[in-house]
């Protein structure tokens, strides 16, 4: 039995996926755009293929799957909630019965709940920043840290929208992440770069084929994900000075001498 964050249920305590009446109504449906919404934020990932025959089953009950004659339609409705689905038509790879998960969109089964409301209780936004490691997760940028190309700068970070205010995107942890003020910033799309696609593809291209790999994942998810060192080493920045100082002299020895840690 799968073990689900309290954010993958209503306040019924049921699955949201589970869901037939909308919270705080007696007799509003809650359809099947909400119910596939949840289903996939909490259940997939990005690049993870689907099939209409398993989302029909994860929305029915014990005895019978989902019968809704316009589930594939409904499905790919979402994509006006900022969710890209692929089908067999658009991706060539797929076979007919296929989806592909390529972006996560807004948490629309969450309706006009308390997260709609604009701005952002202390609460949320110390959620958010806990759960990103205090780091960009577009640039992956900690906090206080000097970006590469302008090291006089130093980043702080704020709260973005994974599917912006202007499309509806709600106040909603699973639809926010930590981003710094740069890469926050909506100008930087029309400002410029130092580097065209033409110059940057030679290095790309001459990447591992694992970093190549690593490299398409994060842009298909639309964020940079982090691995195991790099979250050591913002526990290890958390660290007061003197313990910090005790596991860089720990970590210098075992580097020096190709030993363990005491």
């Amino acid at each position: 039995m799968t073990n689900y964050s309290s954010e993958a249920y209503a306040p019924s305590g049921e699955l949201w996926w589970k869901l037939r009446i909308r919270p705080g109504t007696k007799k509003a449906k809650f359809g099947a755009e909400p119910q596939l919404a949840s289903w996939l934020m909490f259940n997939a990932q990005v690049g993870d293929i689907l099939t209409m025959r398993k989302l029909r089953e994860v929305l029915g009950n014990s005895k019978e799957p989902n019968a809704d004659e316009h589930l594939n339609r409904r499905f790919r409705a979402l994509r006006k909630y900022g969710w890209s689905i692929l089908s067999a038509r658009d991706a060539s790879e797929l076979k007919p019965d296929q989806y592909r998960l390529d972006k996560i969109g807004s948490p629309i089964w969450l309706g006009s709940s308390k997260f709609a409301k604009k701005g952002l209780s202390a609460k949320i936004r110390r959620e958010v920043f806990d759960r990103d490691g205090c780091r960009c997760l577009v640039c992956g940028i900690g906090a206080g840290e000097s970006y590469p190309e302008q090291p006089a700068k130093k980043a702080r970070l704020t709260i973005g929208h994974v599917v912006a205010d202007a499309l509806h995107g709600l106040n909603h942890p699973a639809n926010l992440r930590t981003e710094c003020s740069l890469c926050n910033e909506p100008a930087k799309e029309q400002a410029g770069r130092t580097e065209s696609a033409t110059e940057i593809w030679p290095k790309i291209r001459d990447l591992p084929r694992s970093e190549k790999s690593r490299l398409l994942f994060w842009i298909n998810q639309g964020q940079r994900s982090r691995d195991e060192v790099d979250r050591l080493f913002d526990q290890y920045r958390a660290l007061p000075a003197s313990q910090r100082d005790e596991i860089k002299a720990k970590l210098e020895r075992a580097v020096n001498k190709s030993g363990r840690l005491a």
